[in-house]
């Protein structure tokens, strides 16, 4: 499978994403910016903070090439409201203000198993289109 960020990855030292990143299909949950189509939405980390990336070690880097999901509803909100208790009203602004949820399918990518707090990273291929998938669900 080629991944969208096919050109970064082939530039780290390690394999990414790492070989226990499996296809999936799920029902994923992604906080996002003002609507479906907001630019930031769909971009990881390693995109939306470079001059952070670039201070990463390749795990790391491979990491933030990645965009971070829930399993859940539920866990999302969990972890968004955990984080916003750090944070405060700086959340809306640095992680998102909306909930989204959308299908992935097994040609979508591949993604780790989802934690203790129902969070995964997903390594998109490069033909995948979240915008199309996507809708927002609720406010945070």
């Amino acid at each position: 499978m080629t991944f969208k960020y096919q050109f970064e990855i082939s530039h780290l030292s390690i394999k990414c994403p790492p070989q226990n990143y499996k296809v999936v299909t799920i029902t994923a949950f992604r906080w996002i910016f003002d609507g479906v189509n907001n630019e930031n939405n769909f971009q990881p980390l390693y995109f939306k903070n470079p001059k952070r990336a670039n201070a990463f070690g390749d795990v790391e880097k491979c990491q933030s090439l990645g965009l971070s999901m829930f399993d859940s509803a539920e866990n999302a909100i969990g972890q968004f409201n955990f984080l916003k208790a750090r944070l405060g009203e700086m959340a809306y602004h640095v992680l998102g203000s909306s909930l989204a949820a959308g299908n992935i399918n097994a040609e979508d990518g591949v993604a780790d198993m989802p934690n203790n707090k129902g969070h995964f990273t997903f390594h998109p291929s490069e033909t995948c289109i979240f915008e199309d998938r996507f809708q927002l669900i609720s406010a945070l």
